[in-house]
């Protein structure tokens, strides 16, 4: 990503680098989530009230 400190102007690397960091962005996701829903299993949908203790 320093790269593009750099100001290229090449629109086809400027493209690739931009799907490369997209690619690591959904890998970063999926990581993270396979981490939470092993933690804390698959989020449910529920009625939003809450007892009180």
């Amino acid at each position: 990503m320093a790269w593009l400190g750099t100001w290229p102007a090449d629109m086809n690397a400027l493209l690739e680098c931009a799907m490369e960091i997209g690619q690591m962005n959904f890998k970063v996701m999926s990581i993270l989530d396979a981490g939470e829903t092993t933690k804390y299993g698959h989020p449910n949908a529920d009625s939003g009230q809450r007892q009180s203790d």
